[in-house]
């Protein structure tokens, strides 16, 4: 896979090696098996979002996660938990449990809503947070943003269609409060 970055009006998107940045070691995982029905054509990707919204409350967020397909009828879902780092540290990299669960939590809804994953291992484990900024509601919108990337072929993607997946996941996430 190559290496490729797309920034955009509200963020930016990196796919394959150059999505390795803000990779933490967890301290451990949540996991959870999802039953797929059909097996999809989605190969092997990397990617790492970048999002800062500011229409009503300004929310920064940074996720990425590596989806490796397999012949399984499972998708095995895992989200990095990190231990809290100090709550005077502007930014942190890895997630508390507050955003892992959210993750967790807005990963689960994109696969009852059809996702377009099929079986393997999706696994959440970049990511960073700010102290001030960040909040749940940011990482279920760049949960159900990558997903969608993941889904979408990165090499043909331009700007409106990143600001167009952008859009949906949270539109879709406003629809779906938790």
């Amino acid at each position: 896979m190559g290496d490729n970055t797309l920034s955009f009006e509200v963020g930016s998107v990196w796919c394959g090696n150059a999505a390795n940045r803000y990779v933490f070691s967890p301290s451990n995982y949540l996991e959870r098996h999802v039953e797929v029905e059909n097996a999809h054509d989605v190969p092997e990707q990397t990617f790492c979002l970048q999002l800062s919204l500011q229409k009503q409350n300004h929310s920064f967020g940074i996720l990425g996660c590596q989806y490796v397909p397999d012949t399984s009828r499972h998708l095995l879902i895992r989200v990095g938990v990190t231990e809290d780092a100090s709550e005077y540290e502007v930014k942190n990299t890895g997630l508390n449990d507050r955003y892992a669960n959210a993750v967790m939590y807005e990963a689960l809804l994109s696969t009852q809503m059809n996702s377009g994953l099929g079986a393997g291992t999706l696994t959440f484990d970049r990511a960073a947070t700010h102290t001030l900024y960040s909040n749940p509601r940011i990482f279920r919108i760049l949960t159900r943003s990558l997903m969608l990337f993941i889904s979408t072929p990165f090499e043909c993607m331009d700007q409106l269609e990143a600001q167009q997946i952008i859009h949906t996941a949270i539109t879709t996430v406003n629809k779906h409060p938790r």
